[in-house]
């Protein structure tokens, strides 16, 4: 359990962590939900490589996938509800896809991909699961009101277009649109270096 006084947690990310509980207990049906979640790593993979202008080929992607659920798995048992599982898994793939980026000498990355993910160079030898971080990343998004995180975790997690997420949610494409870019501005502002946690 975390302190009363942690930093605020999105309610998903604490149902989350039950789930990863019973996955760890042997609950067959909870491992059939966490495998359901996780069909969003070959999606994020996908995005973040031709966000990054494509430097990896489709085979590469298919392999980062693949490494990125394994870690997944290896991981789980330091889950601890810091952020959705979405969440947790993109910062995961982006690390596998930096690497194998990096291992074929393809394209010289600046970290700029995305602001939904820990903003500062990442170094060959860096945690990927520090907690610091992914407290980070899982209080930045928190902090944002329930419209625009839905917003973003939908754009940047499922991949859903601007018309898409208009349909889904049942306002209009420039409403998306507009609480989108919002909330990217209030993460990037919360995940520059030396930005204060919001007091409330």
């Amino acid at each position: 359990m975390l302190p009363d006084d942690a930093n605020p947690i999105d309610a998903t990310a604490r149902a989350d962590a039950a789930l990863v509980s019973r996955v760890m207990a042997g609950d067959v049906e909870a491992r059939a939900e966490f495998e359901l979640r996780a069909r969003c790593v070959p999606r994020i993979a996908n995005w973040l490589n031709r966000r990054m202008s494509s430097p990896l080929t489709d085979a590469d992607v298919d392999d980062v996938a693949q490494s990125a659920l394994l870690v997944l798995w290896r991981k789980l048992p330091e889950y601890e509800g810091r952020a959705r599982i979405e969440t947790w898994a993109f910062t995961v793939v982006r690390f596998e896809l930096l690497n194998a980026a990096r291992r074929r000498q393809r394209s010289r990355l600046t970290g700029a991909i995305d602001v939904a993910e820990i903003d500062r160079p990442l170094e060959a030898e860096a945690d990927l699961y520090d907690d610091d971080d992914r407290a980070r990343l899982g209080s930045a998004l928190a902090r944002l009101d329930e419209s625009k995180r839905t917003i973003v975790e939908l754009k940047h997690l499922e991949g859903l277009t601007f018309p898409e997420i208009g349909e889904r949610l049942q306002i209009s494409e420039n409403t998306a649109r507009t609480r989108y870019y919002r909330g990217l501005r209030q993460l990037k502002a919360a995940l520059e270096p030396g930005a204060e946690a919001d007091p409330h």
